[in-house]
């Protein structure tokens, strides 16, 4: 969400939750860890060269008095190449959220201001520098970088787009992004990347709701480095290891 909109209240700190050794450096260290009874269960993407993919539940900023009953989850995991693959899972009745109209599969701006897909990355924890991703139901997307806390990078070119594809049922919607390796932000250490995992759903009737894995700040603040708590490595720095 590129504005200076959201509402991320600060939970009460919890403790690490280590990752199953399977998830091959999948390892998520959210403040108050999220259920996985309440997570939305996602369909993984069907390749043979997939890291396990773990559900994680998006939630409402504690401060919304309306907000839709909708359950969103995602999916996260790298392949084997280094791109970087998230599956989106709304359930619930759709009646109530307003879903944009499909659209060519392009660059958009704005596409924050409805309902939309986010992750933002930043490739290195002690770089103020991080990558604003959206993506619409549309089939559009965008993708910002940014220097340091909202301060756009003008020199920023895509290098390749993502791929999005949107499937759609009664009452569920799945939207599977894969970002190539090369438009990801480029670390210069072997850390883990940290993931701030997002979205903004709009009600039929124009309400807003600002979901994420973790809301780190009193206002909904996607932008706030308090909330990149998925730390991602991918997996060729663990092959070139010797």
């Amino acid at each position: 969400m590129n504005t200076n909109s959201a509402a991320l209240a600060t939970p009460n700190p919890g403790t690490t939750v280590p990752a199953p050794a399977a998830l091959q450096g999948l390892v998520q260290r959210p403040r108050n860890p999220p259920s996985a009874r309440n997570a939305a269960k996602l369909r993984a993407p069907a390749r043979s060269d997939d890291t396990p993919m773990q559900d994680l539940p998006l939630r409402p900023h504690p401060t919304e008095q309306r907000t839709p009953a909708n359950t969103l989850g995602v999916r996260v995991a790298y392949r084997d190449n280094g791109d970087l693959c998230l599956v989106y899972a709304l359930t619930g009745a759709l009646a109530g959220i307003a879903l944009p109209a499909p659209a060519a599969a392009a660059f958009a701006d704005g596409l924050w201001r409805h309902t939309c897909f986010e992750v933002f990355i930043a490739a290195d924890r002690d770089a103020p520098g991080y990558r604003e991703f959206n993506f619409s139901p549309s089939g559009e997307w965008a993708v910002y970088d940014f220097l340091a806390y909202r301060e756009r990078d003008p020199a920023f070119v895509i290098a390749a787009p993502p791929t999005i594809e949107t499937i759609r049922h009664d009452d569920r919607l799945e939207l599977q992004a894969t970002l190539p390796a090369a438009l990801l932000p480029a670390s210069v250490s072997p850390g883990p990347r940290l993931v701030g995992l997002c979205a903004v759903l709009e009600s039929a009737d124009g309400s807003m709701s600002y979901r994420a894995l973790h809301h780190a700040a009193d206002r909904p603040d996607f932008h706030h480095r308090g909330s990149f708590t998925l730390e991602l490595s991918d997996p060729r720095h663990h092959q070139e290891q010797p």
